[in-house]
């Protein structure tokens, strides 16, 4: 399944709306120990923590604000990171004046803590904190990989050195879904992994700056180009950016919040932005009372009169936006400014994706899994049709009906059609996949056709003239790379759940060239219709 882009107009606010949004702001600063709010969290008890640069603080369900014990507070510094574990513990990410995790009790009670392993100086800030499972806590940090604490208190280290599918070794973020994997958000890519010890590494090979998931099945990223323009995904989705924002160049997302009771993904940044599939809303210093150009975190939680979302900044402390109540059904709508943006912000929207982050996304595909190896499919002797059988075959040929005919690449084929696929790359002189567009369009065709059994037919180069003194290695070596990549993308579609019975395999080498000469047009798999039923 091709990536579905939303088509999104822009929500047209009024004056008057935007003077009612603006009401909807409340911020805190002199009860924070330091206006750099870094990270945020509402707790099983409702209450939020607040990690700042000079230390933490609780604000109770009652709005009073708790300072820490003095020797707890001793520990807590620099604070970059917090998350709950399943028993009510905490384990907040302390970034200076040392790196280290501390362990606090369901009070915000010091218990322990564990300073991370420093070597060459490289992990010096904490960007996120994941709790699994099997309750190991991992790390992203800034310069350093990604870390793991097992419940023995034993480290473990993911980077670039050790590990062939880490793109880079800073982490932006990282989270865990309700299957236990771990996405990881890098400088160059997403990657993820249930246990460490087998990556996946996916072909959004950009800059993610923020990720999330809502234990619910969504996981959300955010990535900037090269060409420095953002883009959002949502599972399977493409959510749209805000033209004001696109044309910032110095916009940037860098916290992004799923609300599954609203269906509604929060992007705070340079702004705070609210996507869903049928609107979006900006919230800036233009038109609101939310005034800060650099938001860092947020979290969901209950404030007087109902839900609130928290946005902390980095320059000016923390903001409570308010959700205004909900639009009682019985009355009829009133026309004043306050219903319109109840309107609004309550808009209906489509659900997000309930599947996966899926791995058939384009361009946001899977680079190279690790898929348990496959039982190679044997090599067919079919000999395709040659090039006059095909000239001669006659051009009207009677109706094939609808039913026997399916739809790939966007051409219509039948029984017996061949024709070259797309976006399937390999390495110079390997088999090993750098392009996994072609195989992800081709698992989703035969997904959605499980009644399409297919041949696909391998080609290497051009082989040399017969009277090369090293004819017959080269041809050879051409076969079994042909052979090769084909079953390297069978293998692939089979360890996503295609039935081998399904795919039959045909290699030709270099003997079958489109062009009589070297060149990369004859290095090709195509893919031929064996029955539809």
């Amino acid at each position: 399944m091709m990536m579905k882009k939303y088509s999104c107009t822009l929500l047209i606010l009024t004056i008057s709306i935007l003077q009612a949004i603006a009401q909807s702001f409340t911020q805190f600063s002199t009860e924070l120990p330091s206006i750099k709010v870094n990270a945020l969290l509402n707790d099983t008890q409702g209450r939020l923590w607040v990690g700042t640069d000079a230390g933490l603080v609780i604000r109770l369900p009652s709005g009073e604000w708790q300072k820490m014990q003095p020797e707890t507070a001793r520990w807590l510094t620099t604070i970059s990171a917090i998350q709950q574990d399943e028993n009510g513990h905490f384990w907040v990410g302390v970034s200076k004046p040392e790196v280290r995790l501390v362990h606090l009790d369901p009070q915000g009670n010091y218990i322990q803590h564990f300073d991370v392993p420093n070597f060459q100086n490289k992990n010096q800030y904490i960007n996120g904190i994941a709790i699994d499972r099997v309750g190991r806590k991992w790390l992203a940090t800034e310069n350093g990989g990604v870390w793991m604490i097992d419940p023995s208190g034993k480290w473990f280290c993911y980077d670039t050195s050790t590990e062939e599918y880490m793109p880079s070794n800073r982490i932006r973020g990282i989270v865990v879904d309700e299957d236990d994997i771990k996405w990881v958000g890098t400088e160059q890519g997403l990657i993820s992994t249930t246990d460490g010890k087998q990556w996946t590494l996916y072909d959004v090979m950009e800059d993610v700056n923020a990720l999330t998931a809502d234990g619910k099945g969504n996981v959300c990223v955010s990535v900037v180009g090269r060409n420095k323009r953002q883009k959002l995904y949502c599972n399977n989705e493409l959510f749209k950016i805000m033209d004001k924002q696109q044309r910032d160049n110095f916009f940037r997302i860098r916290s992004l919040l799923i609300d599954p009771q609203e269906k509604i993904v929060w992007a705070a940044g340079t702004g705070l932005a609210r996507y869903a599939k049928t609107e979006k809303t900006l919230f800036d210093w233009d038109n609101s009372a939310f005034t800060s150009n650099a938001a860092t975190c947020l979290a969901l939680g209950q404030g007087e009169y109902g839900r609130v979302l928290w946005i902390g900044t980095a320059d000016q402390g923390l903001f409570q936006l308010s959700f205004p109540p909900p639009v009682v059904a019985a009355e009829p709508p009133k026309q004043d400014s306050a219903a319109v943006i109840t309107h609004a912000i309550q808009v209906e929207t489509a659900p997000l994706a309930a599947a996966k982050w899926q791995l058939s996304t384009a361009p946001a595909v899977v680079k190279a899994p690790e898929m348990k190896k496959a039982e190679p499919v044997k090599v067919a002797a079919v000999e395709p049709p040659r090039e006059e059988e095909q000239a001669a075959a006659p051009q009207e040929v009677t109706k094939v009906p609808e039913e026997e005919q399916v739809v790939i690449q966007n051409q219509t084929v039948k029984k017996g059609d061949l024709i070259k696929l797309q976006n399937i790359n390999f390495a110079k002189g390997s088999f090993k996949l750098i392009d996994y567009r072609g195989a992800d369009m081709l698992l989703n065709f035969l997904r959605e056709n499980p009644g399409v059994r297919i041949a696909l037919i391998g080609h290497a180069d051009k082989n040399p003239d017969p009277s090369h003194p090293d004819y017959e290695r080269i041809k050879k070596a051409h076969y079994e790379l042909s052979l090769n990549r084909v079953q390297t993308v069978a293998d692939y579609l089979i360890g996503m759940g295609i039935a081998p019975e399904r795919i039959t395999l045909e290699a030709y080498g270099g003997e079958r060239p489109l062009v009589n000469k070297s060149s990369p047009d004859n290095m090709r798999v195509e893919l031929k219709i064996l029955s539809i039923k």
